[in-house]
């Protein structure tokens, strides 16, 4: 189970379900509505319609009731809670799962948090992974985004785009996960997923789907790989410590200079750090523990394996 996150969230995001809890505690304080709000330092007005819940109440305002109970937060994490910023009423997972561990590697990998707090972003080449992702955004969320096709500026092919416009799934992500929004310079994984193999197999299956190489053509070429990159070295240095906890080495972190990525030219180089996997029990293993389930990937994955002998 996930640690209680919902004092973490914006203070803006708004619950739904709160009433009976609320009424209770209002209830214990033996004051009029007047008196609370007085000494909760709000308007009358407000706190009687969040208490009722006719207004949903914000994180703010269920912050402000610590002062009459310091387990308030710890109350609601038990009810079934829904989660709005404005209109839209979305669902938050209480417990880690093995879609929310690869839903969090895949967007390492080939997602986005908008710095505009409103938006979940991800980008790939093969529309059915986008609608794959989309799926598991669904079962998670109870929320969907939509996919549309852009023109890439290195390809003639184009590439598609999933955009899911969601307050509270960003916050979520940001505040509990520490996903940073805009530039993902800086990424790491969480200890929840580091700490238990079986999750911790779907996160790396995640960013292997979005960052990860193979042979397009196993039978074609003479040195078999498996490769990932990505921009946080440190993020890098906790994939290989992971590929470990299953038995798989990797060659030293390999730092590339490059002037572009996903078609993004810079002024400066920027530095992609690798991880190789060159070694044929090592990849044998990785096939074994791993794997890959991007629709793509996953057709390589089994010519390799044919080749493997697997």
């Amino acid at each position: 189970m996930l640690k209680n996150y919902l004092h973490l969230l914006e203070e803006n995001i708004k619950l739904i379900g709160t009433k009976k809890i609320l009424l209770r505690l209002h209830a214990k304080q033996k004051k009029s509505y007047k008196e609370i709000a007085i000494q909760l330092g709000i308007g009358e007005s407000s706190y009687r319609q969040y208490i009722q819940e006719l207004a949903h109440p914000p994180i703010w305002f269920i912050t402000k009731l610590k002062i009459l109970d310091s387990n308030i937060f710890s109350k609601l994490e038990n009810t079934n809670l829904k989660f709005t910023a404005r209109k839209q009423i979305t669902t938050l997972p209480k417990n880690l799962s093995n879609d929310l561990a690869y839903f969090i590697g895949y967007l390492h990998g080939d997602g986005f948090l908008g710095s505009d707090k409103k938006t979940v972003g991800f980008s790939d080449e093969y529309k059915n992974q986008l609608i794959k992702i989309n799926a598991i955004c669904f079962k998670i969320f109870n929320k969907k985004g939509k996919i549309r096709k852009v023109k890439s500026p290195i390809g003639k092919k184009g590439s598609y785009h999933l955009e899911i416009r969601q307050n509270v799934i960003n916050s979520f992500l940001h505040r509990v996960f520490k996903i940073p929004r805009g530039f993902k310079d800086h990424l790491e994984i969480s200890s929840e997923i580091f700490k238990d193999k079986n999750f911790l197999k779907f996160y790396l299956m995640g960013i292997y789907d979005a960052d990860g190489t193979l042979p397009k053509n196993p039978e074609k070429v003479k040195q078999n790989f498996i490769d990932v990159g990505v921009k946080s070295k440190k993020l890098m240095c906790q994939i290989k410590l992971a590929l470990k906890k299953f038995e798989i080495s990797t060659l030293k972190l390999y730092a590339r200079k490059t002037k572009s990525i996903a078609g993004k030219k810079f002024k400066k180089p920027s530095t992609i750090w690798e991880l190789r996997i060159r070694r044929k029990s090592e990849i044998i293993r990785f096939l074994k523990e791993i794997g890959f389930n991007h629709p793509i990937k996953k057709k390589r994955m089994k010519k390799l394996q044919k080749k493997l002998g697997l």
